[in-house]
């Protein structure tokens, strides 16, 4: 390929995506000071719930022969008071 020529090609398979990896590495950093910032046992029942679930999808690896439709919107707890929540994990 000549200077100034335009490569429709693509990258060259093999090749490293420079940029998708310099920013994974800044997200990896800013969710570790996330994770170290938090501190869980200050948090409410339901609190710990709702951040389970929303990071349920992200531990549970997803296997393409099974339907990987995962339910992250947990807006539907705020249906539930505290008291009720708590009920249903105790239960």
């Amino acid at each position: 390929m000549f200077k100034g020529e335009i490569n429709l090609s693509g990258r060259p398979k093999g090749s490293k995506n420079r940029i998708t990896n310099e920013l994974k590495v800044v997200l990896e950093e800013l969710a570790e000071n996330l994770y170290q910032s938090i501190d869980v046992s200050k948090l409410k029942d339901a609190e710990r719930m709702k951040l389970f679930v929303s990071i349920l999808p992200y531990l549970i690896p997803k296997k393409s022969e099974i339907d990987t439709t995962t339910r992250t919107d947990v807006s539907w707890l705020d249906q539930y008071t505290e008291t009720e929540l708590e009920k249903i994990l105790n239960s």
